[in-house]
């Protein structure tokens, strides 16, 4: 696992809604 996708897990633990900006994040940079 990357240091990014444990981010990722305390965003989403943290904020649900964190995990929907995340994704949105990605697609934009695709």
């Amino acid at each position: 696992m990357t240091a990014q996708t444990t981010v990722h897990k305390v965003l989403i633990i943290a904020d649900p809604n964190a995990l929907k900006a995340v994704i949105i994040a990605s697609i934009m940079r695709n």
